[in-house]
């Protein structure tokens, strides 16, 4: 069966496809040009700014929160150790009045509060941890700022 194909027809797709190629860098290379010249670098700092204020109140936002979640937790805490010192006494009433049941129960209350006084130490020691880095990050975001 005869071919039908001419002669050099695929140099031609070669030289298309080279063509195209080279169509494509030139457009990259008008867009960069042109995005180059769009760039005003005294809008560009301005914008910089801006953003890094934008970032400093949401920081401060987040420190104070972390700083409100953290005395939240101190004073969950507090009042869970005077609650289980309470529960210590109780006890100790409890068995000074032969009441051992009652000596037991104050116990099992005190021992459960222990567990959650253990969970309470855990997170309020993760919550300093958090608002430490946090101002840190803030008083770089300053000083950032303040050099810009």
């Amino acid at each position: 069966m005869p071919s039908y194909a001419r002669p050099g027809q695929p140099a031609k797709r070669s030289e298309a496809m080279g063509s195209i190629d080279r169509l494509v860098a030139i457009c990259k290379a008008q867009l960069n040009e042109a995005l180059d010249q769009m760039e005003d670098p005294e809008k560009m700092a301005r914008q910089l700014v801006r953003d890094m204020d934008v970032a400093v109140d949401q920081t401060t936002a987040a420190v104070a929160g972390a700083l409100a979640d953290q005395r939240r937790l101190e004073r969950e805490l507090q009042r869970h150790q005077v609650r289980a010192e309470e529960y210590r006494q109780e006890a100790e009433a409890a068995v000074a009045a032969g009441d051992e049941a009652a000596a037991r129960q104050a116990l099992e209350r005190k021992t459960s509060l222990n567990q959650q006084i253990d969970e309470l130490s855990q997170a309020l020691a993760e919550s300093r941890q958090v608002t430490a880095r946090l101002r840190g990050e803030l008083d770089q975001l300053r000083t950032s700022l303040r050099q810009a």
